[in-house]
């Protein structure tokens, strides 16, 4: 019995690092997508095993070995697998399944690192899947509290946001101390725009918030007003969206792009960037963390009225961009 289940990317619209303050964050939902496929075999194993096919790789794992590791999760390294081990176990666990059969288990994925939601989509997408093997049914809200939970027993600290977006696969507005809320919308201003890569950022996102926190140690009235008038333009964003403003939106998403070169976040090579590509007709901001000093920043969420000159431009110089939809 071959079982397949799909999880979606995400983006952060707007709210970088201002959410982290009790500002609203808005976020969307990628076409990109995680795949799991679950293939059931009989073996002869005492207590069944799992064949995870991943990257490139082929791992076997004994029931028994899966239960140890996930109570010793500190000995390993590798995240992305150890993500796939705790998702194994607690989704069986979850659904109270105490027999657990052979199966192995394969991921394929369009969704890049870094920023765009791919750990929590395998975790998503393997939960599905454990859902239909078991006959068990899983609402949206359901999926969204195991995927917290899997993800807090591997030590990383989440908000929740990035859950709730891969788990009802919807536009959401993030907020800390308030419920996320779901908002429907069906705007042609998201039916095609690109996120173009910048590069690899050269420091993490822990980094880049203590920067910014640093910052507003530093210069207090500077950067709450920063912050206001991102979360005032992020209003904007909502907005024009719900009314279909391409020239508002456009508009909010430059200023919004200007505002978070200003906290020192977005590369110079990647502000050279973005005036370049603001001639051929583009609108551009940072999404994610972004960076401190050179290199690479990251995602830039790029919109405009005429894609080709932008999409030549990035084609001649070698520069790797996604299209993408919500």
């Amino acid at each position: 019995m071959q079982i397949v289940s799909e999880a979606c990317g995400k983006t952060i619209l707007t709210g970088e690092h201002i959410v982290v303050y009790g500002y609203p964050a808005l976020l969307l939902p990628l076409n990109l997508k995680v795949k799991c496929i679950l293939s059931e075999f009989k073996d002869d194993i005492f207590g069944g095993k799992v064949i995870i096919f991943t990257q490139g790789e082929k791992i076997e794992f004994s029931w028994k070995e899966v239960d140890k590791f996930c109570l010793n999760q500190t000995q390993y390294q590798n995240f992305k697998l150890q993500l796939v081990l705790v998702t194994l176990k607690t989704s069986f666990d979850y659904f109270g399944i105490k027999k657990r059969p052979s199966f192995k288990l394969k991921l394929e994925s369009s969704i890049p690192m870094g920023g765009f939601g791919s750990s929590t989509a395998v975790s998503a997408a393997i939960v599905k899947c454990i859902a239909k093997l078991v006959n068990k049914n899983i609402s949206h809200l359901k999926l969204w509290r195991i995927l917290i939970q899997i993800e807090s027993s591997c030590g990383t600290k989440i908000s929740g946001a990035d859950q709730y977006v891969i788990s009802h696969e919807s536009f959401v507005k993030y907020q800390n101390s308030f419920q996320p809320e779901k908002i429907k919308l069906n705007s042609r201003i998201l039916k095609n725009f690109l996120i173009i890569q910048s590069g690899v950022p050269r420091c993490t996102t822990k980094e880049c918030v203590d920067f910014i926190a640093q910052q507003k140690k530093l210069n207090p009235e500077k950067i709450e007003s920063v912050f206001g008038h991102l979360a005032k333009e992020g209003n904007k964003m909502l907005l024009c969206l719900k009314k279909d403003d391409s020239f508002g939106f456009f508009k909010a998403i430059k200023n919004s792009g200007e505002l978070l070169i200003s906290l020192g976040i977005v590369s110079p090579d990647s502000v050279n960037l973005i005036r370049k590509i603001e001639k051929l007709g583009g609108y551009l901001k940072l999404t994610g963390a972004g960076t401190i000093g050179n290199g690479g920043s990251g995602g830039i969420l790029c919109f405009s009225n005429n894609y080709k000159k932008i999409e030549s431009f990035l084609f001649k110089n070698d520069l790797a961009y996604l299209k993408v939809s919500v």
